[in-house]
């Protein structure tokens, strides 16, 4: 093959691949990126846009790990799964949690959450107990 027909495949792929990665992207998000006549420029504005190293994104994912709670009713293993997204996030971002501090915060979840099981559990007891003590007056 000579440079010109290498040139014209090469110039083909990358038409074929813009075009599947445009396919995959949402209408609001390929207006935004549609002008990107190549593959490279696109990927690299799509990885400015969404992979942005920020204070606030950083900020964000942090608020969400230190408020993340167990709702009642819901299995341990998605509040776990939750915490790991979190966690996965906050790495892809450069912010490192250790396992010993990643052991911590889930312990500190689930203590707060038996907490609250106990404070209701209990609330519920002494409303049967009025309840009971009023039925027998």
């Amino acid at each position: 093959m000579t440079a010109i027909q290498l040139y014209l495949v090469d110039e083909e792929l990358d038409k074929k691949a813009l075009t599947a990665i445009q396919l995959y992207l949402a209408d609001e998000v390929l207006v935004e990126f549609s002008t990107e006549k190549t593959t490279s420029l696109l990927w690299e504005r799509l990885q400015d846009y969404y992979m942005k190293k920020s204070l606030a994104n950083r900020l964000i994912l942090k608020q969400r790990l230190f408020l993340l709670r167990i709702h009642e009713g819901t299995p341990i293993k998605s509040h776990i799964i939750k915490f790991s997204f979190i966690i996965n996030d906050l790495d892809k971002k450069d912010v490192k949690i250790e396992d010993e501090d990643q052991a911590l915060l889930l312990l500190c979840l689930y203590l707060l959450h038996i907490r609250a099981l106990r404070k209701s559990s209990s609330m519920e007891a002494s409303q049967q107990l009025r309840s009971m003590r009023s039925r027998s007056i």
